[in-house]
């Protein structure tokens, strides 16, 4: 199990470029186009969540999230230029989602902070960073992200530490309020 991690920055570089280039040619063209497209608007593009969990794992989840530092709606309008599906906004969120000809969706979300005004009520949202958009996930090992744009692409962003907890086999709470504001 341990010898799948790697643990400097030019191996976990590596590690990440080769799994990515090792996905299905849909996926990695879809990746690759978002990130060509966050070039274009000049925006950073982050693969998030689960996906980068299971890929630095060896294991298949297809499920994309992307965030954004930006507008992702716009985003959204203009990746959806290429794909060609079924675009669905939420403004009031800063999300989008975009339903592909195969059935599958992709979520897009802008870089965001949360606040809930009581437990289980929908957010209120705010730009911000990536930074502050992982930081408000439930665990290290989902608040990892991989940027796509041409410059870093595959370029691992693990602020909480999140690596070295798969390393471990850890499971580590990072906000513990996210379980009260969003069950």
């Amino acid at each position: 199990y341990k010898s799948n991690f790697i643990k400097t920055k030019t191996e976990t570089a590596k590690y990440c470029l080769k799994r990515i280039r090792e996905l299905p040619k849909e996926v990695y063209r879809l990746l690759t186009t978002a990130g060509k497209t966050g070039d274009l608007l000049e925006k950073k593009v982050f693969v998030v969540g689960g996906f980068v969990r299971d890929l630095l794992l060896g294991g298949k989840n297809y499920d994309i999230d992307l965030v954004i530092e930006g507008d992702g709606i716009i985003f959204a309008e203009e990746l959806n230029k290429n794909l060609h599906g079924e675009l669905l906004s939420h403004p009031e969120f800063g999300t989008a989602t975009i339903v592909l000809d195969n059935g599958k969706a992709l979520d897009i979300v802008s870089a965001r902070r949360e606040y809930y005004e009581y437990p289980a009520a929908l957010p209120m949202v705010e730009k911000s960073s990536i930074w502050n958009d992982l930081f408000r996930r439930d665990f290290t090992i989902n608040c990892m992200a991989i940027q796509i744009n041409c410059k870093n692409f595959a370029m691992l962003i693990d602020y909480f530490g999140g690596l070295d907890d798969l390393f471990d086999k850890k499971i580590r709470i990072l906000y513990n309020m996210s379980f009260i504001e969003d069950p």
